[in-house]
């Protein structure tokens, strides 16, 4: 130690890495110590001194002998002995040995101060549980960590040079734990703060009421000293951690927490205090003079979701909107007119600097135009955007079937269509281009029509069964009446389509019915169609993270054989196993698994009786990018990815990618973050699930790439088009 005399006898050993011989050098002080080692060889150096800490080293000898010597300093620091005793409940056996580490105080007035090392030290602990380290002297903050039990922390701990300090006896208890601490943003500890660890979960379905239980099961614990937090006896896997302090909060997700050892936060996390965001809407008023109507909801920082409630509000005479005492990040911004239109949604708007209003533009072009079913004007209600769409405009035709109404911007809009005679509800795509600020469409709806029934295994009919009439363009819903009837109207003519229903069969679990293809034409109804649903079966699963159970993982199935449809969309358990409710006789099943942390990724398994299926969680993964020219270009083409053979189904693929708070499409490209390292390939124009044998048809018409993607890279793949 550098001004102070070093006196004393002790050893310096050399342990081979790869040699169980290790050579022991006896030593004087003070004086240098020398060994002659191999050449190539690789050895820890252990300093023992009584009375002197010193670290541990690596010591690499070169091959070429003719290099010379290899001289090294080793550090001594005057020393003093840390001792105490553990015990364990029952028949748990105490652990063999301890590892201390220790650092400087961070306790005032010494914290930054003492000229000590950071570091660890090894120690044996006797059958009877006691034990002895050796650590440097001084005011030390240290952390006792008994391999597969819960670390225990010690602050302030005053060692003298020399001399022995016991401390209380303590309890060991087995498992993974979680520490850190929490300052504020002035660099000060927070030690009146709450921590929430919470089992993290993967994008999906909303309303999943296994989200609910995930939160139910979260565990809280305040901050002590120095802001220092600690969970305890924590299940493997992957968690977000809230911290809280008055209005001040903070959030880190993922904490992997691997079996019996602790995942510690070096860096210290900070709380941030809310700040106020003014936005500014262009124009002022909306196109009746009326203000504009506001809302706004933040995205969650630690998984997929939003804050609620969400804040909402009326725009000034100005168009300035303040939205008070919230936290920088993204946002979820919805503007609506006056007749409760939503003229703006977009759930990107990144709130970061409060001292720089946001602008949003609002204004609007007018359409008109008008409605027919085959040759008749229809009288209906428009839904451009969609009835459920963030963007929603309502139009209502006459009984000319003409309408007129503003919009906020140009391209392709869905449209839906509603009418009471003949009552029908439809989704039509249609390109809308101004010129001059306005714009002029047609729509023109074919006349078809498929109607039939819906019944149980036993041959009676279902009322309330869910009913889907898909196209390559669209898929239409509805649901069966008392009679267990339906009865669809104006879809895509001059196409195959697929009907098929299901119906809930408690527990979570579906039954659905095969699938029935037949081809559309107008002026020749279909019908009646019965759709007999299937019994189901179950299949059980567990989804397994490098650090053990997934737990919140989000699984998509459906037959690959032997049934038609989606058959489940569930998630994993605490133990990360789930159930799968799939129709009888299913032999092959495809599954795409959404872990909590990790890669996406697709799976095809066959079935077997009583038979768990294991699916692990590639923790890494790569990004996808697909260019597909201007957003004009895409019409009412259907965009499709498939994982090798394996086409995922675009909900999935946009619910993943919206929850990592990435736009999955903007200006003519699709980006996909965290997919599983793979072969891809994206095309415009097919199906959104379609079998594997199609993909090198597309790629014969010009509408496909493919590509290898690699984990921890990106694939970037553009696509032309076919005419």
């Amino acid at each position: 130690m550098a001004g102070a005399a070093l006196t004393g006898e002790g050893f310096v050993v050399f342990k081979g890495i790869a040699s169980a011989s290790p050579v022991v050098v006896p030593a004087k002080l003070p004086g240098p110590v020398a060994a002659e080692l191999p050449p190539g060889s690789r050895w820890t150096l252990i300093p023992d001194f009584p009375g002197y800490f010193a670290a541990n080293s690596i010591v690499q000898v070169p091959s070429d002998a003719r290099s010379g010597p290899v001289e090294l300093k080793v550090e001594l620091w005057p020393a003093g002995t840390l001792q105490g005793r553990f015990f364990v409940d029952g028949k748990d056996q105490l652990p063999d040995r301890l590892e201390a580490r220790f650092e400087p105080t961070r306790d005032p007035p010494l914290a930054g101060k003492q000229s000590l090392p950071a570091g660890l030290a090894t120690c044996a602990v006797s059958p009877e549980g006691d034990w002895r380290c050796r650590v440097p002297a001084g005011q030390i903050d240290l952390a006792l960590h008994p391999g597969g039990f819960v670390p225990h922390y010690l602050w302030n701990v005053a060692i003298k040079a020399g001399e022995a300090k016991t401390i209380e006896k303590r309890k060991l208890v087995r498992g993974a734990s979680v520490a850190g601490w929490i300052t504020r943003e002035d660099g000060t500890p927070a030690e009146k703060c709450r921590v929430r660890l919470e089992p993290a979960s993967a994008p999906g379905r909303p309303g999943d009421p296994m989200l609910e239980f995930l939160r139910s099961v979260a565990d809280e614990a305040a901050c002590q000293k120095m802001g220092f937090f600690q969970f305890a006896a924590v299940a493997p896997g992957s968690y977000a951690l809230v911290a809280r302090d008055g209005d001040a909060q903070a959030q880190l997700s993922p904490v992997e927490v691997w079996s019996g050892s602790e995942s510690r936060i070096a860096v210290p996390i900070t709380l941030r205090k809310p700040v106020d965001f003014e936005l500014n809407l262009l124009p002022a008023v909306d196109w009746l003079g009326k203000p504009w109507r506001f809302e706004a909801r933040r995205a969650l920082d630690y998984r997929s979701g939003w804050e609620e409630p969400s804040f909402r509000t009326e725009a000034s005479p100005e168009g300035r909107v303040l939205l008070p005492r919230k936290s920088p990040g993204r946002y979820w911004i919805t503007v609506y007119d006056g007749l409760g239109n939503s003229i703006f949604s977009d759930m990107h708007v990144d709130l970061s600097d409060p001292a720089r209003p946001y602008p949003i533009d609002l204004h609007l072009f007018w359409v008109e135009g008008r409605v027919r079913l085959g040759d008749e004007p229809l009288a209906a209600r428009l839904s451009f955007g969609g009835r459920s769409g963030a963007t929603s405009i309502r139009m209502t035709t006459d009984e000319d079937g003409r309408f007129e109404g503003p919009l906020p911007k140009p391209g392709s809009w869905r449209v839906d269509v509603e009418a009471e005679e003949p009552p029908l509800r439809t989704s039509v795509s249609v390109q809308i281009e101004p010129k001059e600020n306005r714009a002029s469409i047609a729509i023109d709806l074919p006349d078809t029509k498929v109607h039939g029934k819906v019944v149980d295994p036993s041959g009676t009919p279902v009322p309330a069964a869910s009913v889907s009439l898909s196209s390559m363009i669209s898929t239409l819903e509805t649901a069966t009446d008392r009679k267990g009837e339906f009865e669809f109207r104006a879809f895509p003519a001059d196409a195959t389509l697929e009907l098929s229903a299901s119906r809930a069969a408690g527990q979570g679990k579906r039954e659905t019915s095969d699938s029935y293809l037949f081809e559309a034409s107008e002026g020749s109804p279909r019908g009646p169609v019965v759709l007999a649903l299937r019994r189901n079966q179950t299949v059980r699963g567990k989804a397994l993270a490098p650090t053990g159970p997934a737990i919140g993982a989000s699984v998509d199935a459906w037959p690959a054989a032997g049934g038609d449809g989606i058959a489940s969309s569930v998630r994993s358990r605490l133990d990360g196993s789930f159930e799968l409710s799939v129709p009888e006789g299913t032999q092959t099943l495809r599954v795409v698994l959404s872990p909590p942390a990790g890669a996406l990724k697709s799976y095809e398994v066959a079935l077997a009786n009583e038979t768990e299926l294991l699916f692990p969680i590639e923790p890494l993964g790569g990004e996808l990018i697909a260019h597909m020219g201007k957003d004009e270009d895409l019409g009412s083409r259907i965009l499709a990815v498939w994982q090798g053979d394996i086409g995922i189904p675009l909900g999935t693929l946009i619910r993943w990618t919206e929850g990592h708070g990435v736009r999955f499409y903007e200006g003519g490209q699709m980006r996909i973050p965290q997919l599983a390292e793979g072969f891809y390939t994206v095309c415009l124009g097919a199906p959104a699930v379609v079998d594997s044998s199609a993909i090198e048809d597309w790629k014969s018409r010009g509408a496909c790439s493919s590509g290898y993607l690699a984990a921890g890279s990106s694939l970037d793949l553009r696509l032309k088009p076919s005419k």
